[in-house]
């Protein structure tokens, strides 16, 4: 199954978040690792303004990411197929 996604990162903001401010770059360049429960790992990159797209076989699929815009990416598990884009989320530590 084919899955699509992009990478999300913030804040990009510094200071406190003003109401209406937007703080969030959405669709970073970064790495993904996909790791299925069997041990098969696959990468992916992101394009910046893009995002991913990856053939997966179906099952359970643990995903870690790097963004060189970000000092750490969530983790998360996925069951493919999927209909739901996938949105890793990255922090600048920006505070």
């Amino acid at each position: 199954s084919q899955l699509s996604g992009r990478i999300d990162v913030s804040p990009t903001c510094p200071g406190p978040q003003q109401p209406g401010q937007i703080c969030t770059k959405e669709s970073a360049a970064g790495q993904l690792k996909f790791t299925s429960a069997t041990g098969a790992i696959f990468g992916a990159e992101s394009i910046a303004g893009k995002g991913f797209a990856i053939l997966l076989k179906n099952g359970d699929w643990s995903v870690t990411g790097t963004s060189p815009v970000a000092m750490h990416c969530e983790s998360r598990s996925i069951t493919v197929p999927t209909s739901a884009n996938l949105i890793l989320a990255c922090d600048t530590g920006i505070r």
